[in-house]
């Protein structure tokens, strides 16, 4: 079987897509968020009735499609819901989860600002690597032409 490069250009009439927001790369520098937990949000979002008005899946169910534990689903629904991207209604047939906008990167910096330092640490620590990178191939170079 030949291997098919991906083309997100072409409009695929056979294939169903769960879109994921690009503002939740954001949330990822929150200290209790995981990235898997952007997926666990884009199921709910790919499982929403709008007729209902909200996505209605057990959170077994949930769990399965997610690929992880029950406990650790219902963990991270709570983080989900700490955040602000969803929230989750108990109803006599069960949870009823409604997704909500990411916040937009201004405004979410502002909120949250422990994810932005935690994102500017991690901007300035890719300047250093990138620092002690470039000054390893200076000494390499240097040995290499025999003048160390």
């Amino acid at each position: 079987m030949e291997k098919k490069i991906y083309d997100k250009t072409k409009k695929r009439e056979d294939a169903h897509f769960i879109k994921m927001p690009s503002e939740l790369r954001h949330y990822i520098y929150l200290p209790d968020y995981k990235a898997e937990m952007n997926f666990l949000y884009s199921l709910i979002v790919d499982l929403w009735n709008a007729e209902m008005g909200y996505a209605f899946p057990s959170q077994e169910k949930l769990a399965m499609y997610y690929g992880k534990a029950l406990n650790t689903t219902k963990t991270h629904l709570r983080t989900l819901e700490k955040y602000e991207l969803i929230e989750m209604r108990d109803t006599t047939a069960g949870k009823q989860f409604i997704p909500y906008e990411p916040l937009k990167e201004e405004e979410f910096f502002i909120k949250y600002r422990e994810a932005d330092r935690c994102y500017r640490d991690r901007l300035r620590q890719i300047e250093v690597d990138r620092e002690s990178a470039r000054l390893r191939m200076v000494k390499s170079r240097e040995r290499r032409s025999g003048n160390i």
